[in-house]
């Protein structure tokens, strides 16, 4: 017997999608507490690490599969290739899922199932593009759907929205259909130390 969340997997697409926002952005500024102008630009040191959340957005507010992928500047870094476990452990899907209902243990995603896959899409040698994603078999609603751990390569200025690429390559419906969608990067400022 087939299970209705499979078709969800059949349903998305994973064609390639317009992702924008690939320029630098403007630089992160932080108060400082006392210097001239009372700001400093924040900076992005090497070994630190940078926090981005990706929101998605569809028409309707019920959907059962999302891929998204999001394209990241050089100065940023996740350890691994592909699907290696040290990729795995820097993203956490924080879609709001109805709590599961299976006699599983709570680390286990009951809910559906996650496919993450960090690759090189412009084929430098070196990995810029996150592909994250999610069959559920209960409906999720839009927003908040990851969370993406990065390390600072170099010292840079601390990276905003505007240097990150999103884009929706496939959405699913209740109806099983594929849907339109667009998502966004939130980055999480440094912390003050």
């Amino acid at each position: 017997m087939r299970k209705p969340w499979s078709a969800v997997a059949l349903a998305l697409t994973l064609a390639a999608c317009g992702e924008g926002g690939h320029g630098g952005g403007t630089p992160s500024v932080v108060p400082n507490d006392g210097a001239v102008g009372g700001t400093e630009t924040a900076q992005c040191r090497a070994g630190s690490q940078v926090v981005a959340t990706v929101f998605f957005d569809g028409p309707g507010d019920r959907f059962y599969g999302i891929h998204t992928r999001l394209r990241y500047p050089a100065s940023l870094a996740i350890p691994g290739h592909r699907d290696d476990q040290s990729v795995i452990d820097r993203v956490r899907f924080v879609v709001p899922m109805p709590p599961g209902r299976y006699d599983v243990p709570e680390a286990t995603f009951a809910n559906g199932s996650t496919v993450l896959n960090d690759e090189d899409s412009d084929r430098d040698g070196v990995d810029d593009r996150l592909n994250a994603l999610l069959v559920a078999r209960e409906a999720f609603s839009d927003g908040k759907y990851v969370d993406v751990t990065f390390d600072c390569v170099d010292t840079v200025e601390w990276p905003t929205a505007d240097a990150f690429g999103c884009g929706v390559a496939g959405l699913t419906d209740p109806q099983f259909m594929d849907a339109l969608g667009t998502c966004s990067v939130l980055v999480q400022p440094p912390a003050r130390s």
